[in-house]
């Protein structure tokens, strides 16, 4: 007969058994997030770019797997499959900013192909580029090979190195951002800093999707970007794009 202390101690059993599961799951994408950032540190090693139209980046040493995707919040739109592949469209839409509405949708997309399971490439579209270099963009990949990573916080912190050759990498300016993002949805000005804010809701029939928050903190002086956050579901990355910049709050 299941009495009511039996059924208590199997509830109990099944929860740290739930529990355990997950944080098993949650230490294999930590490791292989560990082993990622390793590759990034040796960037033309594990890595091949195409600026051609847009931005390509092939994973010549695949490591980041379906499930890791979505653990770190990253949902399909749509998906297309042909034999082992699998091909993502990622989207974002920008949650409305005050004021008067905007006349256009600024979303952030990238698609993405899963060979076997494992990541082999992520697409970014040119129009994105108009306003923010991809010589920065690849360069702050680059960069993240020497995050400091702090696991308790879930929060990773990355300087900007500049290339040891070649032109001087340019920095986006509120300008800029505004032409790519449009109006954010949050505002605030502090030390001699602009803080532009942006949510964005994930487009995806996925109940676990959650929102992603962006900001960017630029020079008040200059006008130009000093440091971006990126707050993800599981996680928050500080880029530090230029000197004596302070990260967002």
């Amino acid at each position: 007969m299941n009495t009511p202390r039996n059924q208590s101690g199997r509830q109990r059993l099944f929860a740290l058994l739930l529990l355990a599961c997950v944080v098993a799951f949650s230490g294999c994408v930590y490791l292989r997030l560990l082993d990622l950032k390793k590759q990034f540190s040796r960037f033309d090693q594990f890595f091949k770019t195409d600026i051609t139209d847009g931005l390509r980046i092939d994973c010549l040493e695949p490591l980041l797997q379906v499930g890791d995707a979505r653990w770190l919040g990253i949902f399909p739109e749509t998906t297309t499959t042909a034999g082992s592949s699998e091909d993502w469209r990622v989207r974002w839409v920008k949650e409305p900013p005050p004021g008067a509405p905007e006349t256009s949708v600024y979303d952030v997309e990238l698609s993405a192909r899963f060979v076997d399971g494992r990541l082999v490439l992520v697409g970014i579209p040119e129009r994105y580029f108009a306003f923010f270099s991809k010589e920065l963009f690849v360069n702050l990949l680059r960069s993240t090979g020497a995050a400091r990573i702090d696991r308790s916080s879930r929060s990773a912190e990355v300087d900007n190195k500049p290339p040891a050759e070649g032109p001087e990498l340019k920095l986006p300016t509120i300008a800029s951002i505004d032409g790519m993002l449009g109006r954010p949805t949050e505002f605030t000005k502090k030390e001699g800093l602009t803080i532009y804010r942006y949510r964005y809701k994930p487009m995806t029939t996925e109940k676990k999707a959650r929102s992603l928050e962006v900001s960017f903190v630029f020079n008040d002086g200059t006008g130009v970007l000093q440091a971006l956050t990126a707050k993800l579901p599981t996680g928050t990355i500080h880029f530090r794009v230029a000197p004596s910049a302070n990260r967002a709050q």
